[in-house]
Order: structure tokens, then sequence, then C-alpha cells
């Protein structure tokens, strides 16, 4: 490093972004854009174009049009200061960029993920679970076949094609040994890929930010998430290496400006349980 001040780390900022993409479930899900300013509007439509058949000579009157209304999506702060001595990024046994970019993915991968499923929107993302606009099925007090078929018959058609499970790992396993009708397990893993996974037939996606089954608990969401949530990124992760403020340490000041909503709600159900 030079002497003489900070020291902006572009290449550390690549990596760190690489691997929360890699690692991110929401991220595999939802749509993301970038973006160079603090907020991105979103025009989202309330309702359908109605169109109809006709005669060749009957007269043509007006149909129904969908509203049209702007959402804004804010871009919010996160940080992370690690910091280890000069004596240990100097020791040539130890790589302080992987650990940097390791710490770094890992923290924001969960802080990240648990704002896009849960956030309540106060300097955080608004989450899946904090709009008021999303469909609940409502459904038993555990997981069943005919709980997964509901939810799966209540989605749109148009979204089915592109549908996924979320859910978190103990929701899973209460499903992994269920059958259906005629005595075929309605969990498949993949026998190529030991992470993929699904649930008659549709992919399943993994999240510990999902709440458990409970009571009236939103445990698992099904829908075409690329079409129903939206992560804004803004520029990229500003690292900076600060070797002056706190001697013999060297404070490595982290930023990443991220935000995220649900865009089209209709895209996506959420099993509700009973008692």
């Amino acid at each position: 490093a030079d002497e003489g001040g900070s020291l902006l780390i572009p290449t550390l900022s690549k990596r760190i972004i690489d691997g929360i993409k890699a690692k991110s479930p929401m991220r595999q899900l939802a749509s993301v854009e970038s973006i160079s300013t603090r907020a991105l509007d979103v025009i989202l439509e309330d309702g359908a174009f109605v169109s109809g058949w006709i005669a060749e000579t009957t007269a043509r009157g007006d149909t129904a049009t969908p509203q049209l209304r702007k959402k804004t999506i804010q871009t919010h702060e996160i940080y992370a200061q690690p910091k280890a001595t000069q004596t240990l990024i100097d020791d040539s046994e130890i790589n302080i960029d992987n650990w940097l970019v390791e710490r770094l993915t890992d923290s924001f991968v969960r802080l990240e993920n648990e704002a896009f499923i849960a956030g309540d929107g106060n300097n955080k993302p608004f989450g899946l679970l904090s709009n008021d606009d999303v469909q609940k099925v409502q459904v038993g007090a555990n997981v069943e076949p005919d709980t997964l078929l509901s939810l799966i018959n209540s989605l749109d058609e148009g979204h089915l094609a592109n549908a996924s499970f979320l859910m978190n790992r103990m929701t899973l396993s209460a499903l992994q040994g269920l059958r259906d009708g005629d005595g075929r397990f309605i969990w498949q893993q993949s026998m190529t890929d030991p992470l993929k996974q699904t649930v008659f037939g549709i992919p399943v996606v993994v999240s510990s930010h999902m709440p458990d089954i409970a009571e009236n608990a939103l445990s698992i969401a099904f829908g075409d998430f690329k079409s129903a949530y939206k992560i804004v990124d803004r520029s990229n992760i500003s690292i900076v290496r600060d070797p002056y403020t706190d001697k013999p340490y060297v404070k490595f000041y982290t930023v990443k400006r991220v935000g995220g909503d649900v865009v089209n709600p209709g895209a996506m159900k959420f099993a509700r349980f009973a008692a």
C-alpha cells in the first residue's frame, strides 16, 4: 500500500460482489438492477388490458385500461469495518485479501437476505413478508401434499413456468418424507447437483430467514420471484483502507448500497399455517 493516504481497492469490490451473487438465495430468485443514482422508479400496473371479439361493422367502444402507479425503490447503506494489525497483513502466510473478501461476503449476504425477506423499510429494503398486498393461502397446521398443491394451483398460470418454492431448512425437512397419492416422494434431489432440489418437480430455494412453521406464519413462499421482487444495487462496493486512525490496526471501511421491494405481489403466494 502507498504511505500517503487511504487506498481504494476496486478489485476486492468485484470479488465481494461476485461472491454475494453466488451465495445469496434471494439474488438467485429476484430480478436485479444496477443504478448510478440513489433510487429507482418502477412503473406498476393495477389490472390488465381488456380485449374482445367483435363483428366487422360493429362500433368500437373503449376497453378497460390498467391504472399505472409509480413505486420508488430507495437504496440503503450496509457497512462493515473489519480491522487487522499491520503485522498480520504483512505475514506472507496469510492472504489478507481472501480473508477480507470471505468475511465481508458472508456478512453482507446474511444482512441483505434477511432484509429482502423480512425487512421493514427502515434504513433497509422492504422484504417479501412486509408487503401488505402479498396473497396468502390459508392451510392447516402441518405441511401436507395437498397444502403444497393448493399453493401451486392458486398461482396464476402465467407465472407457473418460472415459479419456485422458498422456505427454510426446517420447513423443507418437514416435507422431505411426504408422498403423493401414488406413493412417490414429492421431494427429489438432483442426481448431478446436490444443492438443487424440487418439490412436485418445482425448484426449491432454501433461506434461513424464512419463518418456521407456526400459527399464522408465512413459512412457504411460492411464485415467480423474478417478476415479484426487484433488488436494486447502486454502483460498486466502496472499500477504504485506513492505516492511520487506530494504529497498529488497519481498518477496512466498506460500504454497499442496496434496495429492494415487491413490485408484483400477484406473482407469488404464501402458505399461512393455522393453529
